[in-house]
């Protein structure tokens, strides 16, 4: 272990995170965390995060202050994480892999596969289950419902799968079950939710598979996991960031529309069939994702109104905080940033509740996608608490630990870079097993667990 933070004069204090005992290495440095508020030497637990560029993600454990970084045994394209309702098991849709150089994020080939990752033993495995029913489909979104079935996209075939009991070993586990939304309207269904309460679930369908003419009407689909029931509803163009409250309201961002819907049950009975209503509007600039968190019960906007050859002013908000309760309430803006690298220009975000001494407070996990930071704020005041900054590249030998740093990811473009239409930053002499991804960490597909992981004890 590095030793205890201590928040001295300047508000923050920083402490190397050393790879685990008997864990391999993973990148030319180790990560640096930096405590910028004295709530943060109370938390515990284990964040996580994804680099969606070469199939790795970093755990770091925030009780014994290392740090594990791991391959995923599917290469390229894991973007988004979720948490089983025991919170020791992340589930990560394998997106796509990328086949050749100059290809853009979302162009590889589609993949079909969901890798499990044990948090408590850092170990990582590819789900067993039945066969995709709708073949290579790109799964992106995953959700797990309250009896431990396991929801995730298919984008390309506009619909859901439903895996049955994944983490069992039942000879029903694993069994898979599609939903086609297409027929309704839904298409490119990217993020999915559970609705608290019900057997429903919700995802938002952007409209952007290859053929679709744009602007292409995003939508929302309630279905109901049991039956398969489902209904569509409007809700903008770029519909993907998507959060539920625990009152069962959806929040569901049009990002190229520039605001948020809220649907809600009311009174309503909760099932498909005409109960959930569109009530809301609400102006954000680029919501690109939302997420609830329930201590406070608020919902979180991350802001991107910009694409990666037009970097907005650093002092524009990122991150709109709105009281899901009350939303006559104006939102609390803020600009998320890093002590050392600016403006966090966050694609990913998550939302976790830790029960501290004495109460349970609530918390927002996100990071840069092209600064290589992950940070926690706290939901009560959205004030970053800790970051911690990650190494750009991924393998640990020293003829391979010279970055390029190139911010412009239209010059990538030209150089036949893959990735450079979501450019992180840089590029690395090499990487750990894709000819084609060189580009620097990408963040996404943000968690926390409060599980005490073995691998921190070097187990």
């Amino acid at each position: 272990m590095s030793g205890s933070l201590v928040i001295c004069d300047d508000h923050r204090q920083s402490v190397l995170l050393p790879t685990a005992r008997g864990v391999e290495r993973l990148g030319c440095e180790v990560p640096k965390l930096v405590a910028r508020d004295e709530s943060a030497l109370d938390l515990r637990g284990t964040l996580f995060a994804n680099d969606k560029s070469k199939g790795a993600a970093w755990l770091i454990s925030l009780d014994a202050k290392v740090s594990m970084g791991l391959q995923f045994p599917l290469v390229n394209g894991n973007h988004e994480s979720s948490l089983s309702p025991d919170k020791r098991f992340l589930a990560i849709p394998h997106y796509e892999t990328t086949t050749d150089y100059g290809q853009g994020e979302g162009g590889g080939a589609p993949a079909r596969g969901v890798t499990l990752l044990d948090m408590k033993t850092g170990i990582a495995r590819t789900m067993t289950a039945a066969e995709n029913p709708f073949g290579s489909p790109k799964p992106h979104g995953a959700a797990w419902t309250d009896d431990g079935d396991l929801l995730v996209t298919a984008q390309l075939a506009n619909g859901v799968v439903k895996y049955s009991k994944p983490l069992q070993t039942s000879e029903t586990s694993g069994e898979a079950m599609r939903f086609d939304f297409g027929a309704k309207g839904c298409h490119t269904p990217h993020l999915v939710k559970t609705i608290p309460n019900s057997s429903l679930a919700v995802s938002g369908c952007r409209c952007t598979n290859p053929g679709e003419a744009q602007p292409c009407p995003g939508r929302l689909v309630l279905f109901d996991t049991g039956s398969g029931a489902a209904e569509v509803l409007d809700s903008g163009i770029g519909s993907e960031g998507i959060a539920v409250t625990s009152a069962g309201d959806v929040w569901l961002g049009a990002r190229l529309d520039n605001y948020v819907s809220v649907f809600s049950f009311g009174d309503r009975p909760r099932r498909v069939g005409g109960y959930l209503k569109r009530v809301d509007t609400i102006k954000v600039p680029g919501p690109l994702r939302i997420a609830y968190e329930a201590v406070n019960d608020v919902i979180a906007v991350a802001s991107q109104d910009w694409t990666g050859t037009s970097k907005p002013p650093p002092a524009k908000p990122n991150l709109y905080v709105y009281n899901a309760s009350n939303r006559s309430l104006p939102p609390r803006t803020s600009v998320v940033d890093s002590v050392a690298y600016g403006r966090i220009n966050m694609e990913g975000l998550a939302a976790f509740t830790f029960m501290g001494a004495k109460s349970a407070q609530g918390f927002l996990v996100s990071g840069g996608f092209d600064n290589q930071v992950l940070v926690v704020i706290d939901a009560s005041n959205s004030r970053v608490i800790l970051e911690v900054q990650l190494p750009a590249c991924t393998l640990p030998f020293p003829h391979y630990c010279s970055p390029t740093v190139q911010p412009n990811g239209t010059e990538a473009g030209l150089k036949n870079m893959s990735g450079a239409n979501n450019w992180s930053g840089g590029y690395c002499p090499a990487t750990l097993r894709d000819t084609f991804e060189r580009r620097f960490l990408c963040l996404d597909g943000f968690n926390w667990s409060p599980i005490f992981p073995e691998w921190a004890l070097g187990r």
